[in-house]
């Protein structure tokens, strides 16, 4: 029986391969599953969050990758797709519309995004890229951010670069990781006709009002108020730049333009 480790090849043809992955789970889920045993929480809320994480269209996009894959785990989920352009665009697109989408109900979400060698199918997910991920996400982000490798952010960059309308998908923070601009679509509010933007409004107010209602649970809990407090302070680095048409957030240390994105 021969001892040797397989080729690259061989790894290839059973699925080993190189992709884009990502891990993502919402923040402070312990303590929103703690609080349906004091009746803070109602169930249902639970399930139809967790629904929303593990069984959402993450391949909403008309040009949608048709590599594109999803793996439920706990309370987070694991995304992967083909090292194209396509690809990574779909797959921080998805991330966007997670995302936002939680963000809409309250919730926030943390993640690492590599380049790398995973297995994945319908059934299961493992290998390097995946650890590399998680461990991103649990060392590394810290903040409500999905933090993106910096190899895989300079590819998202020139990937904008060549669009037409050059959206930006990556920031860098100040404390040096890049991450992923998932506020980028309020420039949308200021590049939009009158009905898209009256649209757009809508949604972001209902944002704003949830952020901030976030914050002021917090101030009891220092660690949980830093991790609200960078995302509003990214929110309001945004939100300034259309001259109040999208609402700030107001708490101690809150400005406009902090120093939140370098």
């Amino acid at each position: 029986m021969s001892n040797a480790l397989p080729t690259q090849s061989q790894l290839e043809s059973i699925g080993y391969e190189d992709r884009y992955c990502t891990f993502v789970d919402v923040l402070g889920f312990s303590e929103i599953i703690a609080g349906i045993g004091r009746g803070d929480v109602d169930v249902w809320e639970i399930r139809n969050l967790l629904d929303k994480v593990h069984t959402r269209d993450h391949s909403a996009s008309a040009t949608a990758d048709k590599t594109l894959r999803a793996q439920s785990i706990s309370d987070g989920v694991c995304l992967s797709t083909a090292v194209t352009a396509d690809g990574l665009r779909e797959l921080l697109f998805s991330l966007e519309q997670l995302t936002t989408g939680l963000l809409a109900e309250g919730y926030f979400v943390r993640g690492g995004v590599v380049r790398g060698r995973i297995y994945h199918d319908k059934n299961m997910v493992f290998g390097d890229a995946l650890v590399r991920a998680y461990r991103i996400e649990s060392l590394i982000a810290k903040y409500p951010r999905i933090v993106i490798e910096s190899d895989v952010a300079k590819e998202a960059i020139r990937i904008a670069q060549d669009q037409p309308d050059r959206t930006e998908y990556v920031k860098q923070a100040s404390d040096g990781p890049y991450f992923l601009h998932v506020l980028r679509l309020i420039d949308v509010v200021l590049r939009g006709d009158k009905d898209d933007r009256l649209g757009l409004l809508s949604t972001y107010n209902g944002m704003a009002e949830m952020i901030q209602a976030r914050l002021n649970a917090a101030v009891d809990r220092p660690r949980h108020y830093e991790k609200v407090h960078w995302f509003a302070d990214y929110w309001n680095d945004v939100a300034f730049a259309t001259h109040g048409r999208v609402p700030t957030i107001k708490g101690p240390g809150l400005g406009f333009t902090l120093g939140v994105l370098a």
